[in-house]
């Protein structure tokens, strides 16, 4: 089994110690850190990168394209301002990218290591958990007529799809996305609702839908979404973060397994 790439910053320190005997004042200093130990114990499955506390500032990267090289990043006793004040920053007044911030990215994508970003559904996913996405809708997409069977979806598996099927090309069913959206529209009215609730709202949808919201244990997630939000907005977010592209395509195979049939796409209307 490959090792883990662990980013593991801090959990280092320098102490200074004064004794005091009688008239006599001894100072004594030294650096230590338990990175071996923390070594010792994972070394059966992560490989890992330290920067002691003292060289964050300076060593931590500060883009989210050199985090990705990590699978797992984890901080100990490391403070903020250590963080924030680059020596350029602190000593020249030079702007420097705020690491935090950089970090904070790199979370919302999910970390993002090199295994997971090779496609771009998987990257567009996690650019949408950052909240750094608008709508487009005054130019045209046109897909690169190749072939690829690197993954099981995508432009270049539906171009073969469509030459095997000597131009046709069958798409998901339009009223699977007009039952999610029906779905979506009450969404926000379920924020601090209880169980009994959230139950009733999801009687309201149609039987295929309510299937797949048990098999995904629906009224849970909205329990623990509704217990960790101050506010609709949060709720919203946790929501969509919950029920996002991967949710929705999963919803879609479950619904043409179960209900409805692909349509040729020229019929779908």
């Amino acid at each position: 089994m490959d090792k883990i790439k662990v980013l593991f910053a801090g959990e280092s320190w320098f102490f200074t110690t004064i004794e005091t005997k009688g008239f006599d004042q001894f100072t004594i200093g030294g650096y230590q850190t338990e990175i071996g130990r923390i070594r010792a114990v994972m070394d059966t499955y992560a490989d890992i990168t330290h920067i002691p506390a003292h060289l964050v500032l300076e060593e931590f990267p500060d883009t989210v394209e050199k985090l990705k090289a990590y699978d797992v990043v984890i901080i100990s006793d490391v403070g903020a301002n250590t963080f924030y004040l680059h020596p350029k920053t602190f000593f020249n007044s030079i702007p420097t990218p705020n690491k935090l911030q950089v970090l904070a990215d790199y979370v919302a994508q999910g970390g993002m290591n090199k295994r997971q970003a090779g496609e771009d559904f998987y990257f567009l996913q996690k650019l949408i958990a950052t909240g750094r996405y608008a709508t487009l809708q005054s130019t045209q997409v046109y897909p690169s007529p190749r072939f690829s069977g690197r993954t099981p979806f995508g432009t270049g598996q539906a171009v073969r799809q469509i030459v095997q099927e000597s131009g046709h090309f069958r798409v998901y069913h339009p009223q699977a996305f007009r039952d999610l959206k029906c779905f979506f529209q009450g969404i926000s009215t379920l924020y601090k609702v209880d169980e009994a609730g959230v139950s009733g709202y999801f009687q309201q949808q149609t039987k295929d839908i309510r299937l797949f919201l048990s098999q995904m244990n629906g009224i849970a997630v909205l329990a623990e979404i509704n217990a960790n939000c101050a506010s609709v907005e949060q709720f919203m977010k946790r929501f969509f973060d919950n029920f996002n592209a991967f949710r929705v395509l999963k919803y879609l195979n479950f619904m043409h397994e179960s209900c409805y049939s692909r349509r040729y796409i020229f019929v779908s209307k």
